[in-house]
């Protein structure tokens, strides 16, 4: 139905094929647009006049297989004489096609004639294609597969992280691949590195290892090739030491996105320059969790990022109710009283998380004549924990204070505990803090040393001087 409406019997056909953007009557803009050129004969319609036939379609007397159309311009081939329609969106586009899929699905009595025509496939001298464009990307495409597979929208997601170590940037990531499986999306990871982590993340992804993405880059471009070929869209890069394979990404035709979670000592410690200026140089959107995180990076790599963003990560662990019973039985699993106030903390046992501090402000407590006890979770550098220990009966302290290591229930320490203590002398966001909030724990942390102090400065945590275990001690008593 290029031209005409006519009874396709009239022809000996069966039924007829709508042609939009013909025979629809759209609303006509040319007289509404501000600085038109005034050598322009053509007209302007409303691309949106489609849409809103489609939500309640003419119905003739005849068979009639509904047609779509993702745009039109055809001023390529008519010049100034041509046909423009504005205020086209995939999201518009999406609603079109969702209502024609229904009124075919109504109107089809047989499975063989429930199609749909689009206009066009790469009709670019109209400016009608479902073909990749520089403004909107594959969305007419992704737009047009998830209408006809609701059930597809997204399928895919590929998780980069360096290693499977159980610190926090590497929970996020168990975790965040944990959230996207239940969502229903096909999940793989891909690691530059090995750990303890590797079989937790094998429940919930296919795993994948990346060649060294400096020094083996053609091989790991190969490999993201690979991965990209078997519709996995959408890559977040997890952790700055990742930054080397972003570019790889984009050149693999992934839509990275890079999550960002270290701070300046880690910079220098891990010598991640490199990694810094290829993710900058990409100029991808990239997620820090608090703006002290933000500038620290910006400050190390010497300027700033072209999109750069705040997002808090949230939590996943689901705290445990304070119930007595269980509060009880916890703390006589450790030999604690059940009225002596419990100092809690979470981590990986190293100088940077503090646990040093965290000894201090337990005996600053217990010398002002409070009975604090104490566990702190979470594994240990093999280093640092005979630091500790020793640092613990200097402080006399050593009786007062439990690590179990790292545990499977964490939830059950929050809801036995008084209180937590973030000791750390230098930690992005961490989702220790806001499991303790969810907890309904006090917590004091150390000023300038965390994003976490975004909390604090809405009246949700105290803050005390920079690794100042008297005062933090002083605060908690």
């Amino acid at each position: 139905q290029s031209f005409e409406m006519e009874d396709p019997k009239t022809y000996d056909f069966d039924a007829a094929i709508e042609f939009p953007p013909n025979n629809a009557s759209p609303t006509v803009l040319t007289d509404r647009i501000k600085d038109l050129d005034p050598e322009f004969n053509g007209i302007v319609y409303d691309w949106n006049s489609y849409v809103d036939r489609s939500r309640n379609y003419p119905q003739p007397d005849y068979r009639l297989i509904r047609s779509v159309c993702p745009a039109w311009d055809n001023t390529a081939r008519r010049k100034k004489g041509g046909a423009i329609f504005l205020n086209n969106t995939p999201e518009e586009y999406a609603t079109w096609l969702g209502n024609a899929i229904t009124r075919t699905l109504a109107d089809a009595p047989t499975l063989d004639e429930r199609i749909i025509f689009c206009n066009a496939w790469n009709e670019w001298a109209e400016g009608a294609h479902l073909e990749p464009d520089t403004r909107f990307g594959y969305a007419w495409l992704e737009t047009t597969r998830n209408a006809l597979d609701p059930r597809a929208t997204p399928k895919h997601v590929t998780l980069i992280g360096h290693d499977a170590h159980p610190h926090g940037a590497q929970f996020l990531l168990l975790n965040l691949a944990r959230a996207y499986r239940q969502a229903g999306l096909t999940v793989k990871i891909v690691l530059l590195d090995g750990g303890p982590l590797i079989d937790d993340y094998a429940k919930v992804a296919q795993l994948v290892q990346l060649p060294d993405p400096i020094r083996q880059r053609d091989e790991a471009l190969r490999m993201l090739r690979g991965l990209r070929n078997e519709h996995a869209e959408v890559a977040i890069a997890n952790t700055t030491v990742s930054g080397s394979v972003v570019p790889l990404l984009q050149e693999a035709g992934y839509s990275p996105v890079a999550l960002i979670h270290e701070m300046r000592s880690v910079y220098a410690q891990m010598d991640l320059g490199r990694q810094m200026r290829d993710l900058a140089d990409a100029g991808v959107p990239t997620i820090f969790p608090a703006s002290i995180v933000n500038t620290q990076f910006e400050e190390a790599l010497g300027r700033g990022l072209r999109q750069s963003m705040i997002r808090p990560q949230g939590m996943y662990l689901n705290p445990a109710p304070r119930d007595a019973a269980d509060r009880a039985a916890l703390r006589a699993e450790f030999g604690i009283a059940g009225d002596a106030p419990l100092l809690l903390g979470v981590g990986y046992v190293d100088r940077r998380k503090g646990v040093d501090l965290f000894l201090r402000a337990l005996a600053e407590m217990r010398a002002a004549g409070l009975p604090a006890e104490a566990i702190w979770i979470g594994h240990a550098d093999r280093d640092e924990m005979p630091r500790v220990q020793a640092l613990a009966e200097k402080l006399g302290v050593a009786q007062h204070v439990r690590f179990p290591g790292r545990r499977d229930d964490p939830a059950r320490f929050y809801a036995a505990a008084d209180m937590f203590l973030l000791t750390s002398r230098e930690d992005p966001y961490p989702s220790v803090v806001l499991e303790a909030m969810a907890a309904e724990l006090p917590v004091v942390m150390f000023a300038g040393a965390t994003g976490s102090e975004d909390l604090a400065r809405q009246g949700l945590a105290l803050t005390v001087p920079a690794e100042d275990a008297s005062a933090m001690g002083r605060a908690a008593a």
